[in-house]
């Protein structure tokens, strides 16, 4: 993976996980919360796209705490934790390169 693919990569998986906290915080408005879980969809998809993960259709339009969580997971294995706070690592280059 280029530098300039890996750089994007980190960028965006650290606007996802700031979204994630913001998200998981209790005293995040409602109105707030509503924009960041629409950001944070769309930063995954972003993501699942850079590293060549297959997102079907009907998730890219609506997507539910389930679809989030089988995306987070499917990133965790291609290298980028969202969870545990890890930047991208090997793994991720690898993903997106065997594709």
């Amino acid at each position: 993976m280029e530098s300039h693919e890996a750089d994007k990569l980190a960028r965006l998986a650290g606007v996802a996980r700031g979204l994630r906290a913001s998200l998981a915080d209790p005293g995040t408005d409602d109105i707030r919360r509503e924009v960041d879980l629409y950001a944070y969809d769309e930063v995954l998809v972003t993501l699942a796209d850079l590293v060549e993960l297959e997102v079907p259709g009907a998730v890219r339009d609506e997507m539910g705490p389930g679809d989030r969580a089988d995306l987070e997971v499917a990133l965790a294995t291609a290298g980028i934790d969202l969870v545990g706070g890890q930047e991208p690592g090997p793994a991720s280059a690898a993903s997106g390169a065997g594709s």
